[in-house]
């Protein structure tokens, strides 16, 4: 799911060669909304402000058993967390990524896992 039109065509090219793989253009919690299950795995890799409750509220509807939610903020990585707990899932372990070397930047990987099996 990406909503960046841009972002969408680079993925098309990106995956001509692979099958099944499909992209779905739009608003993250949108776009889960029209999702069904079952689902195992998901990755989250939202913008700096976060997924927010909107999307964490369709994650746990479609209730994945792992949820990887890559962050570049700590304070939004944080409230989603809490979001995420919320809705049954611990966290794992969370990995800091040092990407930009000499800034004050860093991005963080979570694994969630699901409490309810």
């Amino acid at each position: 799911i990406e909503a960046d039109p841009s972002a969408v065509s680079d993925f098309r090219h990106n995956v001509q060669a692979l099958d099944p793989v499909e992209i779905i253009e739009g608003k993250a919690h949108t776009a889960l909304a029209r999702l069904g299950g079952p689902v195992d795995l998901m990755i989250l890799d939202p913008p700096r402000s976060g997924a927010g409750k909107k999307v964490v509220v369709e994650v746990a509807r479609l209730q994945p058993s792992r949820v990887v939610y890559v962050s570049c903020d700590p304070a939004s990585l944080a409230r989603d967390a809490r979001l995420l707990a919320e809705a049954s899932y611990h966290v794992l372990v969370v990995q800091r990524v040092f990407l930009f070397a000499q800034t004050y930047h860093v991005e963080s990987v979570g694994l969630f896992l699901n409490e309810r099996g």
